[in-house]
């Protein structure tokens, strides 16, 4: 397992590397994990090996703080008493689909702190150089409207 951690946490580096040599923002996030979460609802099965959560518990033990890191793993434990999750079939209720895979209300919830996340920056950043625009423009600086994709 630690050869897995220390792989993960070396291409995240290089991830960032990556990113910002351009100036641009580097952010890991930990995707959400049914097993790490202590409100499942009843009814989904998990394996039982641990593998996942000693791999993440890893994960932030040997983080060194040298990208911007979220750990999302058990977001849904601050929303839910008990976590949705899929018992036979979806429902406009379910979060979690399998161990990893989520449905609507939790991808909304994903949406909402990635936005929190990505809302904290202060600036868009830049690509080639340049400023990065909140929105695609024609080339003139005028805004898109959306019917222009379609012209």
């Amino acid at each position: 397992m630690e050869a897995g951690v220390d792989r993960y946490l070396s291409n995240l580096a290089r991830m960032r590397d990556l990113t910002t040599a351009d100036g641009a923002r580097f952010l890991a996030v930990f995707q959400p994990l049914a097993q790490l979460h202590r409100h499942l609802g009843p009814g989904m099965s998990l394996d039982e090996s641990n593998v996942l959560e000693g791999f993440h518990q890893r994960v932030l033990m040997k983080y060194r703080h040298d990208f911007e890191f979220h750990d999302l793993g058990n977001v849904f434990d601050q929303y839910y008493a008990t976590i949705p999750v899929m018992t036979g079939d979806i429902t406009d209720a379910t979060v979690f689909v399998d161990d990893v895979h989520l449905y609507d209300p939790g991808n909304a919830i994903v949406a909402r702190e990635l936005s929190t996340i990505v809302g904290q920056l202060p600036s868009l950043g830049r690509m080639n150089g340049r400023p990065v625009t909140p929105g695609p423009t024609r080339g003139d600086g005028d805004k898109l409207d959306r019917r222009d994709k379609f012209r």
